[in-house]
């Protein structure tokens, strides 16, 4: 009884896909589209090559520098005192927050004798901070 409540229509069927379609865009864009992100994956490809060549050619005269002879000890010195450069070193430092007692469940920054209970145990909290330092390296 409850399907009888129900026109017995059949459903829509879906619109294939043709040329000559109602679409607001034609083939000839879509060609055009098409090209034009061949052209952009082209341009990418290009920089990528670019920048490799770039590595090659500082690796190839780092490489140079360590085969190089010098006259005497002071221009060697001076030479490679030249390359120094300083690298970003990155730090990471744990500092105590506090100690968290079990007992009464609240945080006590100057540590486990400040806890009334304090045989209940509990954990220290921590809080992880970074800090950046310059180290000087030879190349």
């Amino acid at each position: 009884k409850y399907l009888e409540k129900f026109p017995h229509e059949k459903p829509l069927k879906k619109n294939t896909f043709t040329l000559n379609n109602d679409s607001s865009n034609n083939v000839e864009d879509n060609l055009k589209a098409l090209e034009q992100s061949r052209q952009n994956v082209s341009n990418e490809e290009k920089k990528t090559a670019l920048q490799h060549e770039k590595e090659k050619k500082a690796l190839k005269f780092i490489e140079d520098t360590r085969n190089k002879t010098f006259s005497n000890n002071q221009e060697a010195r001076k030479f490679f005192g030249a390359l120094k450069i300083l690298i970003p070193q990155v730090i990471q430092k744990k500092v105590p927050v506090g100690w968290r007692c079990n007992a009464y469940d609240c945080t006590h920054p100057g540590g486990t004798h400040e806890c009334a209970d304090p045989s209940s145990g509990g954990v220290w909290i921590y809080e992880t901070r970074t800090e950046n330092s310059f180290k000087q390296v030879e190349i």
